[in-house]
């Protein structure tokens, strides 16, 4: 056994047999001389030890040092792996929340308006004025115009205002005489029924129809007979095809095909367009 082992065993033995620790209860003289006495057996036998193995008792810590030791706060040990995952996931859903609240799904209630531009197309148009009808073909054209309406969960029912206008090119007629200056314009008025599919939380395509009419003007310069125009109400319907993404919560843009059909007038055949729209408006 090692010499601190013995020492700790003795010093207990000593004051356990000690006469005068019962007295320890009488009064405080008794104290004294008991702790005096105690203290004095402990001194010799530290030098009794110390000349048999060279080596001195271990010193008792005060009794301060263990109270100050229980009264310390406690260390709280934290596993770093843990707190990294925490975090990590919680710096993930923090800009996913925060997205959600910002940006409103485009299938929400609301009413709504879409300025829009495009582009446009013709199909060849025939001229009835001559015995043998004339075709003309009809160049790249342009279109604006404005939707607006309201829209439900699913559906929607708009008015579309828009106006189109394009030329078309020379046409030879009658041998040696052409026509030129050949340029058609009109102004429509269709309501419109839909419904949109959802795609993604912010992008839905866009399905509709409409019907209405349209005020429209063909005219052109000839070398025989001089100046010709014909503008008419006429009626014509149209189809719409596109996608529309929910930029913020006031904000639409859209990306739209849209085909539409004019009836003839008198001295003209009917007329299907073929437009290339894009569009930015409001929703509140």
């Amino acid at each position: 056994m090692s010499p601190k082992f013995l020492t700790s065993i003795l010093v207990l033995g000593l004051v356990l047999a000690s006469p005068d620790v019962p007295s320890l209860h009488a009064n405080e003289s008794g104290k004294a001389r008991a702790l005096q006495d105690i203290q004095q057996r402990v001194q010799d036998m530290r030098l009794r030890m110390q000349d048999l193995s060279g080596q001195e008792l271990p010193k008792l810590q005060p009794l301060q040092v263990r109270n100050q030791v229980q009264s310390s706060p406690p260390v709280v040990h934290r596993n770093p792996t843990t707190e990294v995952a925490n975090f990590s996931s919680f710096d993930k859903e923090a800009p996913t929340e925060e997205y959600v609240e910002g940006v409103s799904s485009p299938l929400g209630q609301g009413f709504y308006f879409l300025p829009f531009a495009g582009f446009s197309l013709s199909k060849d148009v025939e001229y009835r004025g001559f015995l043998d009808p004339v075709s003309f073909k009809e160049k790249v054209g342009w279109t604006v115009g404005l939707r607006g309406g309201y829209q439900w969960q699913y559906f929607y029912l708009e008015e579309r205002i828009s106006f189109n206008r394009s030329r078309f090119k020379d046409t030879p007629i009658l041998g040696t005489a052409q026509a030129t200056n050949i340029a058609v314009k009109g102004i429509s008025l269709h309501q419109a029924l839909g419904f949109k599919i959802p795609l993604g939380y912010s992008l839905a395509l866009n399905l509709g129809a409409g019907l209405g009419m349209t005020k429209q003007e063909i005219s052109m310069q000839m070398d025989i007979l001089g100046p010709i125009s014909e503008d008419d109400w006429i009626f014509s319907y149209d189809a719409l095809l596109g996608f529309e993404i929910q930029l913020n919560e006031d904000f639409l843009v859209g990306a739209n095909y849209r085909w539409m059909h004019f009836d003839k007038l008198d001295g003209f055949s009917e007329r299907d367009l073929h437009l290339l729209e894009l569009s930015l408006g409001v929703k509140f």
